[in-house]
């Protein structure tokens, strides 16, 4: 029963100090991202979206498994 004890006692510590490392990393890298004030920069990201059919395109391709190999087979063909 100590040894459970003592095994759960040092797991919660050691949860601890990663907690602890974890929250002051973000905190670091908030004050960081706020330091850079992205949010300030006007971006137009509408030229990075890509059409809604070449997304179904890739998603047909990638449900179909011999969908990779059919494509290449008729590319080939051309």
């Amino acid at each position: 029963h100590l040894v459970v004890s003592e095994y759960s006692e040092e797991k919660a510590k050691l949860l601890r100090e990663i907690v602890e490392l974890t929250d002051n990393k973000s905190q670091e890298l908030e004050k960081f991202m706020n330091c850079l004030q992205l949010d300030r920069i006007p971006l137009n990201y509408e030229y990075l979206r890509l059409p809604r059919e070449l997304l179904d395109c890739c998603a047909t391709v990638a449900s179909r498994s011999s969908m990779p190999k059919d494509l290449v087979s008729a590319m080939q063909r051309m």
